[in-house]
């Protein structure tokens, strides 16, 4: 009984280490953005006040990386997640990782935040809206 109580212990350890992982937070910002804006737009844009999430993931295959994960690219993921979207407010940005060693693993950036769309994108949409459905009635 007690040799099978070490082998536990031992499969148990080797578990824990060969499913590693790992979670850091790279950054709370209250505005980012990978467009061009000015402060003005930002001043002026909405936001409906749900948060979105984008991921730019690689891939870790035996032990060799596929790549590094962009943060503009989850970043770009997250903002584009609305038509007019030009920057993330309340934005959180973290770094997660997991791999099984020797044979697979992932490294990913993750953006969330809300989005701020621009107040003339959204005025000139909701104007080709409406004449689309007046040209269809």
């Amino acid at each position: 009984m007690e040799k099978l109580g070490r082998y536990s212990l031992v499969l148990a350890t080797i578990s824990g280490l060969a499913l590693g992982g790992c979670t850091a937070r790279i950054a709370d910002v209250t505005y980012i953005s990978t467009k061009a804006v000015n402060q003005s737009q930002i001043s002026k844009a909405t936001t409906d006040n749900v948060r979105v999430t984008g991921e730019d993931m690689k891939q870790i295959i035996v032990f060799i990386p596929t790549g590094r994960p962009d943060m503009k690219e989850a970043l770009d993921e997250a903002i584009e997640n609305k038509p007019c979207g030009i920057a993330l407010k309340d934005a959180t940005l973290t770094s997660y990782s997991w791999w099984i060693p020797y044979i697979y693993g992932q490294s990913k950036i993750i953006a969330e935040g809300k989005v701020l769309e621009d107040t003339e994108c959204l005025a000139s949409r909701n104007a080709n809206a409406n004449s689309v459905m007046a040209v269809n009635e």
